[in-house]
């Protein structure tokens, strides 16, 4: 098939996924929708495969939602790519498919199966919304005038072969602003692997980056290359970095200098000639110092750091990140929801996503999928995205998280403090809110003797979003 520049498939892999230009013929594939509170996760589904869905790994879907169990439910795509086998793997709240609790069933596409409180469907998309589903639009990236510097720096560095290290917050776009670095770098036509260095097994690493030959270990059955070697001219994009053990970092570090690398079970080194973009949301100065990270290696990858802020830091990102989202929400779901409320906008704008733009991306992607109407509207939001509401007094009120238990009795938070006539010098809303949260926090805190697990369900909260509020508020725990 000849290569075209005009559009980008990819092929998955335990390990890595492989981003490779050519040209596309019409194809459908079967994708799995779990549908729950934060947004939507879509996974493609071959025939024969199997996915588990579930609150943490090992399900190959994680929702982390207290009615689901660890493990809640397995679904496999018979071969005729049609129905799905369901099995569920012995769940507190039960599979449910036609208002019925089963153990094992067969189920058609667009079909709805309930886990406790998160839906899944399987629907048949083309490729195109699929990948749209996923991970959105190359120019998601591009969104507001607080991006315009970072882009300039980017842009400027896309065509030259130093590394490149990306820093910031989970779900700031990293992986979207390293595909920007290769499709404006010097060799858009080649590969881009992508390589999550945290879900490597400790012993895969070698194989994994370099190759290996047959027989090179139990289970080399034949011989395969690495991620360096089949990048050739493009670019190997190493996202969570910081979670690469000491002993890969030094096998990295050599690759880096002498541009060479041999598979495992071969003394024959081949030339390396791809681009290294890394990425994390780990301070690898302050591990540096701890003795958790190379410190020549991290000299070797930072020729070039790139810092994409957080999407609060980045109010006027919002709506038209929102627009864009949902664009290719209705493209993936064969929706035509027409735009978005004032009043939806504004409490977009309020919130402060401590989940960045993928946060935003699901709720997007949630709202049109569930909206009513030809709008999103407020209704149509989280009720997470849609507190803090306005008090009687015009002071901000908390609400509880859906699913999410009661705080227990001997705790109060206090009363928030009463709205005064704004002037000049008048904090505003999200700083109102700021304030008070943290206050609430920090009493939470001390009411549990320092346990954030505890405070989280004083707090009626899980415990990553306590944690993640801790962190942007900047709250000291020492004090």
């Amino acid at each position: 098939m000849d290569e075209s520049p005009s559009q980008t498939t990819e092929r998955v892999n335990p390990t890595f996924v492989w981003i490779r230009r050519r040209e596309l013929v019409p194809e459908q594939r079967v994708a799995l929708l779990v549908i729950h509170q934060a947004g939507i996760e879509v996974r493609e589904i071959a025939p024969g495969a199997a996915l588990t869905v579930g609150r943490e790994a090992p399900s190959d879907v994680c929702v982390d939602d207290a009615t689901l169990s660890r493990r809640h439910a397995r679904f496999v795509l018979q071969d005729d790519g049609a129905r799905l086998d369901v099995e569920d793997l012995g769940s507190t709240n039960g599979t449910w498919l036609a208002g019925r609790r089963v153990e094992r069933a067969i189920a058609a596409l667009g079909d709805e199966v309930m886990l406790g409180g998160v839906l899944v469907r399987a629907r048949v998309l083309a490729t195109a919304s699929i990948d749209a589903a996923r991970r959105g639009d190359d120019d998601a990236v591009i969104a507001g005038p607080a991006m315009t510097e970072l882009l300039r720096v980017a842009r400027r560095v896309a065509s030259s072969r130093i590394p490149v290290i990306l820093t910031g917050e989970t779900g700031t776009g990293k992986e979207v602003l390293a595909r920007y670095l290769h499709d404006h770098g010097a060799s858009p036509g080649a590969p881009m692997i992508s390589v999550n260095c945290g879900a490597i097994p400790r012993d895969l690493i070698e194989s994994t980056f370099f190759g290996h030959e047959r027989g090179a270990f139990t289970g080399a059955q034949k011989a395969q290359p690495g991620v360096f070697e089949s990048a050739a001219d493009g670019t190997v994009f190493l996202d969570e970095i910081g979670e690469l053990p000491l002993g890969a970092q030094v096998a990295l570090l050599r690759v880096l200098e002498s541009r060479c690398a041999a598979r495992v079970g071969s003394t024959k080194e081949v030339a390396v000639t791809a681009r290294v973009v890394a990425a994390t949301h780990r301070d690898l100065a302050t591990m540096v110092d701890a003795g958790e990270f190379r410190r020549d290696l991290y000299f070797r990858l930072s020729t070039v750091t790139l810092d994409l802020p957080p999407l609060r830091a980045r109010p006027d990102d919002v709506e038209p990140l929102a627009e864009h989202f949902l664009r290719a929400a209705n493209a993936a779901h064969g929706r035509q929801i027409d735009g978005i409320t004032p009043a939806a906008l504004a409490r977009l704008r309020a919130y402060d996503w401590p989940g960045n733009a993928r946060e935003l991306r699901n709720v997007i992607e949630r709202a049109v999928v569930l909206a009513s109407a030809d709008v999103i509207d407020a209704g149509d939001l989280p009720d997470r995205v849609r507190a803090p509401a306005l008090g009687g007094d015009g002071a901000p009120r908390l609400l509880s998280l859906p699913g999410s238990r009661p705080s227990s009795p001997s705790f109060s938070p206090s009363p928030p403090p009463r709205a005064t006539s704004p002037d000049a010098s008048s904090p505003g809303l999200r700083e109102r809110v700021q304030v008070y949260e943290t206050q609430i926090i920090r009493e939470a805190l001390d009411a549990a003797g320092g346990s954030r697990r505890e405070a989280a369900r004083l707090l009626g909260m899980p415990l990553r979003t306590l944690a993640s509020k801790i962190k942007t508020l900047g709250i000291s725990e020492d004090d």
